[in-house]
């Protein structure tokens, strides 16, 4: 979920998607627009007040180019799954299991930090058909470990 342009100082509070309903607290990028950088502002998680499962709190605070014109404008993504972040799945055993291999879906990135922080946790569905049976999985790989799949 990204956020709409902010500018100056403030909070905004990003909301998931149904299809990908859990937000995974520290999965969040910024862009800063207009050829500013992204040292020009701050902004942090306020893991804290998030009350439900789907949001993410952010503050923010633009250091340089509040007068310019145009202005810097920040963008926030956070990650969302439809993995919660303590590993179930929507009608998942909550088991991870290797990577099956089936057709799947385009793999999306969801990315955070900057520099050598960065950091890229992937996932997909795949479906697998065997005879009058169908299973579906949710897959994730952050790159650093191995490939785990959730039976959905």
């Amino acid at each position: 979920m990204t956020s709409k342009p902010l500018t100056q100082v403030g909070e905004v509070t990003l909301y998931c998607p149904s299809q990908e309903p859990y937000h995974w607290p520290g999965y969040y990028s910024k862009t800063v627009s207009n050829n500013y950088s992204s040292s020009d502002f701050s902004a942090s998680e306020f893991v804290l007040a998030e009350e439900n499962l789907n949001q993410g709190v952010y503050s923010y605070f633009q250091w340089f180019g509040q007068f310019d014109d145009p202005p810097a404008t920040l963008t926030i993504t956070q990650g969302c799954s439809p993995i919660s972040p303590n590993g179930n799945s929507q009608n998942s055993n909550g088991i991870c299991q290797a990577d099956p291999n089936c057709p799947g879906s385009t793999h999306v990135a969801n990315c955070f930090g900057e520099g050598e922080s960065y950091t890229c946790l992937y996932e997909w569905g795949e479906t697998c058909v065997q005879g009058d049976v169908v299973s579906v999985f949710w897959c994730n790989n952050s790159g650093i470990g191995p490939t785990c799949c959730y039976g959905c």
